[in-house]
Parts: C-alpha cells; structure tokens; sequence
C-alpha cells in the first residue's frame, strides 16, 4: 500500500481506493470476487428454476404493468434518495398501484411521504441494521422480515418492481422471492442473474438521487425521463414546533462516526452565530445527540439557543427544517431534506466520496471539506485522523452561514 503525506501537517494519508472493481460497488478485490461468486450461483439457480419462465411476461413498457414495487432498504438518507422516482411514478403513471419495501428504520418517515405510496411492507437487512442488537438477532430479524414481506408481496401481487439499493446489501433476492415477473436493478451489488432488466452503475460525478431514473427508463419510454431528476420531499404541515421568527438549525448527528465533527467546534459556530443576534435552533434525535446539544445549550448565555433535540417527531422535523432561514448539518438525511425545499445550508462532510454523487443535490448547498491529497478516498471506514472533516474549521463554516444570510464576516477579534 502507498501512502502520501502531507508536508504541512506531516499527517499520513492512506491512498485512495478505486470507487469501483469491475462491474461492482465495492473498493476491495476479495468482495468483488464474492460477488462474482453470487452472481454466478444466482446465474445457476435461475437456470434450474421454475421462476425464470416468468420474465417473459412480454414488454415491461406494455399497457399490462398496473402495478410496482419499489425496494429501497437502506437508510433515511437513502430513502429520501428515491423520493424522486416514486413521484415520477406517481405523476405520470397515476393509476398504477406503487407499493414500498424499507427497513423498520424508515417508519417514522411513512405518514409523511404516504401520498407516494399505496402499500408498504418492512424488510430488514442485517448488515443495514445499526442497532445495538446482537449479530444473531439481527439475522432472525433478517430472515423472518423478509420471509413475511415476501408472502405479504406475492398476496397483493405486483408486475414489476425496481430495487433502488445499488450496493452488496440490496433485496434482489427477496424480490426475486416474491414472484414479481418483471424485476430491474442495478448489477453493481450482486445478485444481477435474478434481475429481469438489468442497469450497470456507472460512476460518475452525478447526484444518487437521479440513478433510479436509469432503472425507470429500462421500464417506460417516457421523454419527461430525459431530464435528471431533483431533490424532493411532500411539504408537511407547519407545526406550532416551529419557530415564528427567522432562525437557522444546527444539526450535529449523522449515521456514520467518521462523517462526525467534534463539540468543541459546534460550541464555537453556535457562540459566533449567537453574537450576531441570530436565532439558532438544535435539532437531531437519540441520547447522545441530546446529551451534546445539552452541553453546547449549557456553554451560551442563557436563553441564546432554542433546544429542540430529541422533541421532535419526524415530521415535525422535517416541517423545522423546510421552515429554516439556514441548516448547518454533517452529511445526513437533514442535507437532503434540506435540498428539498431548497434551503441554503453549510453541509461538513468528509472526503470519503465524491460529494457531488453523494451530497445534497442543492445549488444553495455549501459543501466544506479541508483538502487533502487523498480525496475522495472511498474509504468507506476513513483513516485514523479524517482530517478531511476534522481540519475544517469553526470560522470556515460561520462564514459560510453569514456569507449565504448576506450578513457581515467574523467578528474582530
């Protein structure tokens, strides 16, 4: 392994890894040949099975597809990915009956996006559960979930269905299961041979978010999917949650530690930000968000931040952050939300990825990140410093937030 070191810092930085091996979306050869050798079980399983004379149903952009499944397991970031499509869907294909397969994680999302959908059904992936579960629970939880969605998918019956999870932990198989005749997917994750209608990811400097429209167009021949998609989100109903006056959210929590940036740096963004007299609120969910959000309240003067960490329901979150003069957020499902509604916001993230595939498809959108002569990496575990995110500064992101309010620079010192 090579290793570039940067003479300013005398930091090490591991070299990148490929985004790809092959065909698949993996950044190590062993996985790449694991996944060689599913496909190449699938490839054999198919042939000896029954299930493969369904395919032939006919064209899949014929008048018989009345109805579509949609799978997107991963989590609410990924989720909020696929919006998009599920609204493509619902607008230009109005009498088809759409159901949604997600993990349990995402139910606290459902009521708030149901219009996009008729039917839902929860399936588990073990190796997408963040729990603090024992590894053995997380597999029964697996096999019994997928089990009871996939009898419940062959009960009400679909024609189609697309797998939007473009990576190793994606349902094909339980799509497969279900007896859907027409099944489209990405290859980039395994499993391909039980597809239908097969996608290649291509990497690219292209929002997630428009990938499943590759996968709409390997179904309907339609010009609106010549144009990529944009960020969406229903518009909830304002709560009395939100604030009456202008106010900016900072949200400090994300899925991933390495994607996290430290107390200290939050405490200083919400001093400087306080100073100037604007109105600042806290959100984000779970024990150790509210514990920080705690100490950071702790550390201002009193009454200088609104604490709303772990009070909000989902949707009342959501509703916060459609309401926002500004969000501060890590690299999240709050960034997506926010591109949404088009909010500006100053998202902290790491160099892991290409921010331009994986960060909010939001022009408003100022993405900071310290430049390293590693980034992107793909590294889907980071390096031991992160210096990516942990090297940006306090001042670098209170000046994006006064630069996008249009208010005056740091203060003087």
């Amino acid at each position: 392994m090579s290793f570039q070191t940067d003479s300013s810092s005398e930091l090490t930085y591991p070299a990148p890894l490929p985004p790809m091996v092959g065909k698949y979306l993996v950044r190590k050869r062993y996985v790449a040949a694991g996944l060689r050798a599913i496909d190449f079980a699938s490839m054999a399983f198919t042939s000896a099975g029954p299930r493969l004379a369904s395919a032939g149903l006919g064209s899949a952009s014929s008048p018989q597809l009345h109805s579509i499944l949609f799978s997107q397991c991963g989590h609410l970031g990924d989720l909020i990915m696929t919006l998009p499509a599920l609204r493509w869907i619902r607008q230009n294909r109005p009498e088809m009956k759409i159901g949604l397969v997600v993990g349990t994680w995402a139910k606290p999302m459902m009521a708030g996006i149901s219009e996009l959908y008729d039917f839902c059904y929860f399936a588990d992936h073990f190796m997408l559960d963040r729990s603090t579960r024992p590894f053995k629970e997380k597999l029964t939880r697996h096999r019994q979930s997928w089990k009871l969605t996939a009898a419940q998918v062959r009960r009400d019956g679909y024609d189609a269905a697309i797998e939007c999870f473009p990576f190793l932990q994606n349902s094909i198989p339980l799509l497969y299961a279900s007896n859907i005749p027409v099944r489209a997917g990405f290859t980039s994750g395994g499993f391909g041979p039980l597809l239908t209608h097969k996608a290649r990811w291509t990497h690219a400097s292209r929002p997630f978010l428009d990938y499943p429209r590759d996968l709409l167009r390997l179904l309907f021949s339609d010009r609106s999917l010549d144009s990529q998609f944009q960020a969406y989100y229903p518009l909830p109903p304002t709560t009395v949650k939100r604030p009456k006056q202008p106010y900016i959210i900072l949200q400090m929590g994300a899925g991933n530690p390495i994607r996290e940036w430290s107390e200290e740096r939050w405490t200083l963004v919400a001093r400087e930000l306080t100073s100037r007299g604007l109105s600042l609120v806290m959100a984000g969910a779970g024990p150790r968000e509210q514990q920080t959000a705690a100490r950071i309240s702790e550390a201002l003067a009193p009454q200088a931040i609104l604490n709303l960490c772990d009070k909000l329901s989902w949707d009342e979150f959501v509703d916060l952050v459609a309401g926002a003069a500004h969000v501060v957020c890590l690299e999240s499902s709050t960034s997506h939300i926010a591109a949404a509604f088009k909010i500006s916001s100053t998202v902290i993230m790491p160099s892991t990825n290409d921010p331009k595939q994986f960060g909010p498809a939001n022009e408003k959108a100022s993405i900071l990140t310290f430049k390293t002569p590693c980034a992107p990496c793909f590294r889907s575990r980071g390096c031991e410093h992160m210096a990516c995110i942990q090297r940006v500064s306090a001042d670098d992101v209170t000046r994006s937030v006064l630069e996008s309010l249009g208010v005056a620079t740091l203060l003087p010192v």
